[in-house]
C-alpha cells in the first residue's frame, strides 16, 4: 500500500510540472505503460529530426529504435541504429500505411512520446468521413530483438474494413541482399560485400502477410482487410532483430516464437521492469530531481551492449555516439550507479573489464576493450573495489558472493600498482605506461592533458613498466580508498587477517600523504615529483583526496575554502577541472583544463560532505542542478561529456553514461568512497 500511494504521489507531483500528454498517444499507450513512465514523457528528445537525438534501446541490444518525422501518409519507426559503429542504417523500417474500405487513408493529429521503456506513435487515419485510431508500440523482447504493437482503433460509430501495409528501405546500410519467407525479410549487411551480420523484420506466424523485397526495400501486406465494428481495436505485432552471426539468428527464433505466443504478457513484463527501475531512482520527496534522473536511467540502459564480439559479459559503451568499447574508469561508474536499480548489470559490466587483463602477471585491467582497439599500454585510477562494494546495497546476497569471487583479482590489481607504477619504492605511486608512451601515462590518469603534466617525463621502471616523473594526489587517494574498501570486504567474507593488513597499510599511506602531498602556500593538495616538489597545478585531482578522507581536519577546512572561492572553483556551474584564475584555464575547450566533468564533481561534494561541510556543500549541488544545461525538469537536452563551467552548456559526447552514473549517484546520496 505505501509503495502504491508514493507512486500515485509520485505521479502527481510530475504531472503538476509536465505539459498534458497528447491524448491520443495517451490513449494508444493505456494499460501498456506505467504511471511512473506515464509521468516521465520525452525527457530525452527521440526525434530522428532533431540534432544528436537519443535513441530507445534496452536489455543490451545491438540496435535502437527513434521516432520518425510526421507524414501525412505513413506512421514510422525511426531507425535502426546501429550500435559500434554503423549508425542509421534505416530512416525506417517499419512505415505503416492504412487503407479504409478500400481507399488510402491520409493521417492527422500525430503524437509520438518517448516513455521510459517504450517508444509511442499514435496518429488519426481518415478517409470519407470514416476514423481510426493508428498506433505503434515499440519495446525491447531480447538482447537481439525489439517488438512493434500495430494497434487500430474504430473510434467512428459504424463498422469499417481496415488494412495495413508495412513498408521500409535500409537506405543506409551500404551494399544489402534481401530475402524473404513467408513471416521474415532477412537483410545480410555490406557495407561493399556481405558480411554476416544481419537485420530481420518477422510477422506472427498466426497472421496471414504477403511480403515482397527487392534490394534495400521491402513491402508487407495483408491478403485482406479486416473488419473492425464501432469501437473495436485489433493488434498485430512484428519484431525487428539485429544480430551479428546467422548462428545468433536461428537461437533468437525460438524467442520470437514465445513472444508472438503471448505478446501482452511481455508488453506488461517490460512496462513492470520499468516501474522498478524508476521506483528504485525517483522519489516523490525530489521531485525536482525526478527529470533528470529518469535522463540518467534511460542514458545508462541505452548504452547497455550485451555479449557480443570480443565482449564475453555485457556492459556499457560511455556513448551510443562517439565511442566504441568499454573503457575501465566509466565502467567502475557505471556499474557504481547500476548497483542501485539493476545490480546484474554491474556485475557483469565489472566482469566485462576484469575478462581483459595484461601487464606484469597479467595483473592489470586493461584501459579499454573495443573490437581491434584494446588498450593494454595502460589502466585507469582504482575505483573498482568501490564499484563492487556498492553492489552491498542494491542486493546483498549478491553482492556478497561477487566480492568472494573477485576478491583474488582485486588484491592482483592492487598489487600491480606497487609492483609496475613505484619507480622509487616508496609505496606512493605514479601514473604510467606498459611502454614508453609520455600520453598513455596521461590516459591512466584518465585526465588527458591536464595541466599538471605539462613538464612531466618518463621513467623507467623495469620491463615493460614506466612511471611518470611525479606521484599523483589522486591515483594514491583512490589507492588509500581502495585499501580501506578492501578491508572491508575482508571483513564481510571472514578474513580478520587481510583486514588488519590493509588498514595498517592504509594508515601509513595516509600519513604519507597528508605529510608530503599537502600546501600550505596554497592551502590545497597536489602532485608531487620525484624530487619531492610539489607540481603548481590548481586541479581536480586534489578532489579525490578529499573525497577519500586524506587530509587532516585542518587541511580540509583550507582545501574547502579554495573550492568555494567563485574565483578558483564556485563558478556559475561549479568545480572546473582546472582553477578558473588561472591562465591555462580554458572553459571550452581545454578538455581537462577547465571544463566540468561531473563525476569530478562528485568527488568534490562527497569530500566536503564527508569533512561536514554541508551548507557549503548543497548550495553548491544546488547550482549544479539549477544551472546545467539539461538538468531541469521539461528540457530535452542529453547529458553531456563535459561542461562549460561559466555557461552551463554541454560539451563533448552526448548521452554520456559517467555523467548519467554521478547524476544519480549524487541524487541518490549516495557519496561513500568505501
Amino acid at each position: 500500500v505505501r509503495m502504491a500511494l508514493a507512486t500515485f504521489a509520485l505521479t502527481l507531483a510530475l504531472s503538476a510540472l509536465l505539459a498534458p500528454v497528447h491524448a491520443i498517444t495517451a490513449r494508444a499507450s493505456a494499460g501498456r505503460v506505467g504511471p511512473l513512465q506515464q509521468g516521465l514523457p520525452n525527457v530525452l528528445n527521440a526525434s530522428l529530426a532533431a540534432p544528436n537525438y537519443f535513441v530507445l534501446s534496452d536489455l543490451g541490444a545491438w540496435h535502437g529504435l527513434a521516432l520518425a518525422p510526421e507524414s501525412p501518409s505513413v506512421l514510422s519507426v525511426g531507425g535502426p541504429f546501429v550500435h559500434g559503429g554503423r549508425g542509421l542504417v534505416a530512416d525506417s523500417l517499419l512505415q505503416l500505411s492504412i487503407s479504409i474500405n478500400g481507399s488510402q487513408a491520409m493521417l492527422a493529429d500525430h503524437s509520438s512520446i518517448l516513455y521510459p521503456g517504450q517508444l509511442v506513435a499514435a496518429a488519426t487515419a481518415t478517409t470519407a468521413g470514416e476514423q481510426l485510431l493508428i498506433s505503434l508500440t515499440t519495446i525491447f523482447i531480447s538482447s537481439r530483438s525489439s517488438a512493434t504493437m500495430i494497434t487500430l482503433t474504430n473510434t467512428g460509430g459504424t463498422p469499417m474494413m481496415a488494412a495495413w501495409t508495412l513498408t521500409g528501405s535500409l537506405n543506409h546500410g551500404g551494399a544489402v541482399t534481401s530475402s524473404t519467407t513467408d513471416h521474415q525479410v532477412e537483410y545480410l549487411l555490406g557495407p561493399s560485400t556481405p558480411t554476416t551480420e544481419r537485420v530481420l523484420i518477422t510477422f506472427s506466424p498466426a497472421v496471414a502477410v504477403r511480403l515482397t523485397s527487392s534490394g534495400h526495400d521491402y513491402t508487407a501486406a495483408q491478403p485482406a482487410a479486416a473488419l473492425l465494428a464501432a469501437g473495436e481495436t485489433i493488434s498485430y505485432y512484428v519484431t525487428m532483430t539485429y544480430c551479428f552471426t546467422e548462428a545468433e539468428s536461428s537461437t533468437e527464433a525460438p524467442l520470437l516464437a514465445s513472444f508472438f505466443s503471448g505478446p501482452e504478457t511481455i508488453y506488461q513484463q517490460t512496462a513492470a521492469r520499468w516501474t522498478g527501475y524508476l521506483a528504485a531512482v525517483t522519489s516523490p520527496s525530489r521531485p525536482t530531481l525526478n527529470w533528470v534522473t529518469a535522463k540518467a536511467l534511460m542514458t545508462l540502459i541505452t548504452n547497455w551492449r550485451s555479449p557480443g564480439l570480443v565482449f564475453r559479459h555485457g556492459g556499457l559503451y560511455p556513448s551510443f555516439t562517439g565511442y566504441t568499447g568499454f573503457w575501465a574508469w566509466d565502467s567502475w561508474k557505471h556499474a557504481r550507479a547500476l548497483s542501485h536499480f539493476a545490480p546484474e548489470i554491474a556485475v557483469s559490466q565489472i566482469l566485462a573489464m576484469y575478462d581483459y587483463r595484461s601487464g606484469l602477471n597479467n595483473s592489470m585491467v586493461d584501459d579499454c576493450v573495443a573490437p581491434g582497439n584494446t588498450n593494454t599500454k595502460n589502466t585507469k585510477p582504482a575505483l573498482s573495489a568501490w564499484a563492487m562494494l556498492g553492489l552491498l546495497a542494491g542486493n546483498s546476497t549478491l553482492g556478497r558472493n561477487f566480492l568472494a569471487e573477485m576478491l583474488d583479482p582485486l588484491l592482483d590489481y592492487h598489487a600491480w600498482w606497487y609492483a609496475a607504477r613505484d619507480h622509487d619504492g616508496d609505496n606512493l605511486v605514479e601514473f604510467g605506461s606498459n611502454e614508453r608512451c609520455l600520453q598513455c601515462m596521461k590516459w591512466e590518469s584518465g585526465m588527458d592533458n591536464a595541466v599538471r603534466f605539462d613538464d612531466a617525463i618518463l621513467v623507467e621502471n623495469g620491463p615493460n613498466a614506466f612511471s611518470a616523473s611525479q606521484a599523483s594526489i589522486d591515483g594514491n587517494a583512490f589507492l588509500y580508498a581502495e585499501k580501506l574498501a578492501i578491508a572491508e570486504m575482508a571483513d564481510i567474507l571472514g578474513q580478520p587477517g587481510l583486514a588488519a593488513r590493509m588498514r595498517s597499510a592504509a594508515a601509513a599511506l595516509l600519513a604519507a600523504l597528508q605529510q608530503q602531498f599537502y600546501s600550505n602556500a596554497t592551502g590545497f593538495m597536489h602532485d608531487r615529483r620525484l624530487t619531492g616538489k610539489l607540481v603548481d597545478s590548481d586541479g581536480c585531482e586534489a578532489f579525490a583526496a578529499l573525497w577519500a578522507g586524506v587530509p587532516t581536519p585542518a587541511q580540509a577546512a583550507t582545501m574547502v575554502r579554495v573550492l568555494t572561492d567563485p574565483a578558483k572553483f564556485n563558478t556559475f556551474m561549479p568545480f572546473p577541472t582546472f582553477a578558473a584564475d588561472q591562465s591555462q584555464f580554458d572553459p571550452t575547450m581545454g578538455y581537462w583544463r577547465g571544463p566540468v566533468w561531473v563525476d569530478q564533481v562528485y568527488f568534490a561534494l562527497g569530500g566536503m560532505l564527508r569533512y561536514n561541510y554541508t551548507a557549503e556543500a548543497d548550495a553548491m549541488l544546488a547550482k549544479l542542478w539549477a544551472n546545467t544545461e539539461g538538468f531541469q525538469t521539461g528540457t530535452t537536452q542529453p547529458l553531456r561529456e563535459h561542461y562549460n563551467p561559466l555557461t552551463g552548456a554541454g560539451q563533448g559526447a552526448y548521452h554520456f553514461g559517467w555523467t548519467a552514473a554521478h547524476v544519480l549517484l549524487m541524487a541518490l546520496g549516495d557519496w561513500a568512497a568505501w
